[in-house]
């Protein structure tokens, strides 16, 4: 995204006349970028150090809502969606 500004600011330029050519232009200039690896919470010793530091964050910072969040969807095997879906059956 950086690239995307920089090369955007540089063709501004370029049409204001300030520069010849935008330097950062072009297919050769772009990152390829990498897909984010995915998390893989599979053991149980991982489940256990994410649910206490969920825990640590609720005691530091108020309310009581991460942990159970978290077990929530760890442990009953929701989604995201289905967690927020607040009764919306018609």
């Amino acid at each position: 995204m950086t690239l995307v500004l920089l090369s955007t600011i540089l063709e501004t330029a370029v049409e204001r006349e300030i520069i010849a050519r935008n330097p950062a232009s072009g297919k050769r200039r772009r990152v390829k970028e990498r897909a984010p690896r995915r998390t893989q919470l599979d053991r149980a010793d991982a489940i256990a150090a994410l649910l206490t530091a969920a825990a640590d964050l609720d005691a530091k910072r108020g309310g009581h809502y991460r942990r159970p969040l978290l077990a929530t969807l760890l442990l009953a095997g929701l989604r995201v969606s289905e967690l927020c879906d607040c009764g919306g059956v018609t």
